[in-house]
């Protein structure tokens, strides 16, 4: 599953916070509506008031709203 492959992922040293492309976890996952991903990102430390420096400029909030 998508949680499972994301708890593979921190385990593997993966940066809860990391930003490949300009995009955050956080916000891909309030954007896609997993919240289950989005609670676990934000436990294990995501912080849900970055705002992704790619063009969007948005925070997971933003995405959650849309």
């Amino acid at each position: 599953t998508d949680i499972e492959a994301l708890q593979d992922l921190v385990s593997s040293g993966a940066d809860v916070n990391g930003c490949p492309k300009g995009v955050r976890p956080l916000f891909v996952a309030a954007a896609m509506c997993r919240t289950e991903a989005v609670e676990m990102l934000c436990r294990l430390g995501a912080e849900p008031d970055a705002i992704n420096p790619g063009a969007s400029r948005c925070t997971a909030l933003h995405a959650a709203v849309k």
